[in-house]
């Protein structure tokens, strides 16, 4: 088989692209001084117009009678040399897809392909969140919204809108409008969830980016999984709590018999965490130790944890 300008299936960049508005009248031109001419065309058990369905349009001067849009097609050109073009009366929905010319000139094949596409205004695609940026807090209810609009009738050309979160598919529709609602959780912070449009009118599909900004307060945690230990008098003893939080941990320190502990022990601050130390243990130092953590946002976020630990004389408790 020899092929035209026409293009091929496995050649895009050959296909004839074709386009025209909704309701206008357009020709396919095939070849002259055909001894045979037959066309192919969308099937209208396509869902999406992309694939090369080779549905049987028109053999010769005739059409298909079985096609539900028979009534838009006629076959055109002058037929006394061999030329055989289709033409779709009313440009629709159904007509939009690819098409194939199947020409026989005495014993060579011929090959013409189109992708006839509806001309529209761009498609607008726009989401719920500010900036590509959607802020929630965590344990509350959030609802993610992916809006696409164009002035086509909504039978004029089908799109195709999915949400992805991770990139992996969360909702697909082909309504104007998707949501999607959740319960946020602290591991969902920094989530990128995508729109994206696809649709025939469409060479590179369009995307939305969504960046989630879940605010939490501080998860704290020790260095250590013990929450009540044992020590020896005369010895050191070192803790340090951590913390993670969404805004970043603004103060952070440790409180002991409700007060907060500001001298007397060695302190090491960072920004996300505290050292405890404590040296030569004495039993006065026993007692419960509690870890606060403060973020800010518009609200005050607070976390607070604790443990407790006592005090042991070393010889005493190796006695027998």
């Amino acid at each position: 088989m020899r092929t035209t300008q026409g293009g091929s299936k496995y050649d895009p960049r050959q296909i004839k692209q074709l386009s025209a508005k909704y309701g206008d009248p357009v020709v396919l031109k095939c070849l002259r001084n055909t001894n045979a001419t037959a066309w192919d065309g969308p099937s209208s058990k396509s869902t999406n117009g992309f694939g090369y369905n080779d549905t049987p349009y028109a053999e010769n001067a005739q059409i298909v009678n079985s096609l539900p849009n028979a009534d838009n097609l006629v076959v055109v050109g002058d037929v006394s040399v061999g030329e055989y073009n289709l033409k779709i009366i009313n440009l629709t929905q159904r007509e939009e897809g690819h098409y194939k010319c199947n020409a026989f000139i005495w014993n060579t094949a011929f090959e013409m392909r189109f992708l006839l596409k509806i001309k529209a205004l761009p498609i607008m695609l726009s989401t719920n969140a500010e900036n590509s940026t959607l802020v929630g807090i965590a344990g509350g209810q959030m609802n993610i919204t992916c809006r696409v609009k164009t002035e086509l009738l909504k039978k004029e050309t089908k799109i195709y809108l999915n949400m992805y979160q991770n990139e992996h598919i969360v909702k697909g529709s082909e309504n104007e409008v998707i949501s999607h609602s959740f319960v946020p959780k602290n591991s969902n912070n920094r989530d990128i969830f995508k729109c994206v449009v696809k649709s025939l009118m469409l060479d590179v599909p369009l995307t939305q980016k969504i960046v989630l900004d879940i605010k939490y307060r501080p998860a704290l945690r020790f260095d250590r999984n013990e929450q009540y230990l044992t020590v020896y008098e005369g010895t050191d003893f070192s803790l340090t709590c951590l913390a993670e939080s969404n805004p970043v941990t603004t103060e952070i320190f440790w409180k002991t018999n409700g007060q907060q502990i500001k001298q007397e022990f060695d302190l090491v601050k960072q920004h996300n965490s505290v050292l405890l130390n404590i040296e030569n243990i004495k039993r006065k130092h026993e007692g419960n130790y509690t870890c606060v953590a403060k973020n800010e946002d518009k609200l005050m976020y607070a976390s607070v944890v604790g443990f407790s630990f006592s005090v042991e004389d070393k010889l005493a408790a190796s006695c027998p």
